[in-house]
């Protein structure tokens, strides 16, 4: 029993004292320079709003729905920019949207976005159908960084962000 013991300290030490070494291979060609890159401007993921989640309001005058996001910090509330797009069909569309006597449009505060849908007439309308939203982040260095975008065309911004969903 000695010498199994004796045998597995002899392989338990040089086990760790083994040490690789390593051999740098030769350095590669430079690769292509990146370009204006996208820091500051961030998006949450789309996400859909069910007609069922929509709240009433207490004096029902129109439809609610709060999204909770990490994007939406003091920084880009003070200084920068906040954007949410709802999709029809296969384009996207920035808040506030009219359909004809509806409309949606969009408030922002720490932490959150709410989402609100009336008639421009007064009273209250149908519930909202099904619809899926993005919330897109950009900081002032960004919007400096990148003047010629429009920053109100979906498709623009999703470019810069290397989205997937950037085709119209």
């Amino acid at each position: 029993m000695k010498l199994f013991y004796f045998c597995l300290l002899c392989v338990s030490i040089s086990c760790i004292s083994c040490e690789k070494e390593t051999v740098q291979g030769p350095k590669g060609d430079p690769g292509t320079p990146g370009g204006g890159g996208n820091a500051g401007i961030t998006a949450s993921d789309v996400f859909t709003v069910s007609t069922t989640q929509w709240q009433t309001t207490v004096d029902s005058s129109y439809w609610k729905f709060s999204i909770f996001s990490g994007l939406i910090t003091q920084e880009v509330l003070d200084k920068g920019v906040l954007k949410v797009f709802v999709q029809r069909g296969t384009f996207w569309w920035e808040l506030p949207y009219t359909e004809g006597d509806l409309f949606t449009q969009c408030g922002f505060e720490l932490g959150q976005a709410n989402l609100f849908f009336t008639d421009i007439h007064g009273g209250l309308p149908d519930r909202p159908v099904t619809s899926a939203y993005r919330v897109i982040a950009i900081s002032a260095v960004a919007r400096a960084k990148n003047p010629d975008v429009n920053w109100s065309n979906y498709s623009e911004i999703s470019k810069l962000l290397n989205s997937p969903d950037s085709a119209e």
